[in-house]
């Protein structure tokens, strides 16, 4: 589908990063992965585009990586310099994770933005982690997207206010119990 005159191009999907991280080793659908998801034990996932990038079965280009992280530039690169730093432990939204895998998450994400704000200084910085399709997530793959940012760049975000009143939000915080 191509974009009408004037109007930007669609935004790439998970399936066309796909492709453009593909090689040799890769070709053909997900195989079915080791991990086993949170429903069920003994129950396979089919291995997502950024555990086939761990297995090294599809080709990145990788900026960091430990036991638990794999940061890598983004396929779409929204800017130079955006980054995506992903579990290596395949789960899909960021509320699955323990707490101490999700602090190790961001304290990499952090390492990588101050790596990014230095090496492109942008005049922002988005963190942007997403969860299930209504939330924006695109990979079922806990990740975080470290974007360099523009003025007049074309990455918005539409964000309608709501300014209930403070008793409504009163009410709402009471609902969340941590």
């Amino acid at each position: 589908m191509s974009a009408a005159p004037g109007r930007p191009k669609p935004a790439r999907t998970a399936a066309r990063r796909a492709e453009v991280f593909h090689n040799e080793r890769s070709a053909g659908p997900p195989q079915a992965s080791s991990h086993r998801s949170p429903q069920g034990e003994g129950t396979p996932v089919n291995a997502s585009v950024f555990t086939r990038i761990i297995r090294r079965e599809m080709s990145a280009a990788i900026v960091f990586e430990d036991g638990q992280v794999i940061a890598f530039m983004d396929a779409g690169q929204v800017n130079p310099g955006h980054v995506l730093v992903a579990t290596r432990r395949q789960v899909e939204t960021f509320m699955e994770l323990e707490e101490s895998e999700a602090a190790h998450l961001f304290a990499v994400v952090h390492r990588v933005a101050r790596a990014v704000q230095a090496a492109f200084a942008p005049q922002g910085m988005t963190l942007l982690q997403a969860n299930r399709p209504a939330g924006w997530q695109t990979v079922p793959h806990v990740h975080v997207h470290v974007l360099p940012r523009h003025a007049g760049d074309g990455a918005d975000l539409v964000w309608p206010r709501k300014d209930p009143p403070l008793a409504e939000l009163r009410a709402l915080a009471a609902r969340i119990q941590l």
